[in-house]
């Protein structure tokens, strides 16, 4: 089966995953996002893709090399679904340790690795409750935080799926502009501290660490 890929690149693990944060990984990031395709962009998108290679898995695994840890993001991988599911799986036949990067508005049935999924503030009418309720204890949900509004509205939703026996690990990213070294992060950074703080929620900050050090 063919996978369209826009590169495969060599990193850290810069935010929550079943790698700790700088482990280093393997990122498969695949082609095409569901959400800039309707014209509707999340407002922090930070991946500009303009290449596209049609790659079997075999020739993906290839590129991936002694890395035992494989991240596969996008754009959005599960409109690839089918493909990554096989995927998956041929690269935890092979002894790697998998996760999907996906944005909240696919089903996930089928997928057997860990998942990072994000619920999206900006699209929530998008965002499925019963979805984020199936993940699991070795999944996470990521809510990207641009302002005290964003951040009680992550807090509230956090609080509804504890509620509804949710059993992900939950991770709050300050929004990470352009100038992330301004005033305007630092304050952002701080906020979402002190509301985790604050609420005593069990949850991870997730600062992007490569972004820090200019890593991709």
């Amino acid at each position: 089966m063919t996978l369209l890929v826009n590169e495969i690149f060599h990193s850290i693990s810069g935010e929550c995953s079943p790698a700790e944060q700088g482990r280093m990984t393997c990122f498969i990031r695949l082609y095409g996002c569901n959400l800039i395709i309707k014209g509707d962009p999340c407002p922090y998108c930070d991946t500009i893709q303009t290449d596209v290679f049609p790659m079997t898995v075999q020739e993906i695994y290839s590129r991936i090399g002694e890395c035992p840890y494989v991240c596969i993001t996008g754009g959005e991988p599960l409109l690839q679904k089918e493909a990554v599911i096989d995927l998956v799986e041929f690269l935890a036949d092979n002894g790697k340790t998998v996760w999907v990067e996906t944005n909240g508005t696919f089903p996930i049935e089928g997928l057997m690795s860990s998942i990072v999924m994000d619920y999206k503030l900006s699209h929530e009418s998008e965002m499925v409750i019963d979805r984020f309720c199936q993940l699991g204890c070795f999944d996470y949900i990521k809510f990207v935080i641009s302002s005290v509004q964003e951040m009680k509205r992550a807090i509230a939703v956090h609080k509804e799926l504890l509620d509804l026996g949710c059993e992900a690990n939950f991770a709050y990213s300050p929004n990470f502009s352009a100038k992330f070294k301004s005033e305007q992060f630092k304050n952002i950074t701080e906020m979402v501290f002190q509301y985790l703080q604050e609420s005593k929620l069990d949850a991870i900050l997730n600062i992007q660490i490569h972004k820090l050090i200019n890593l991709k």
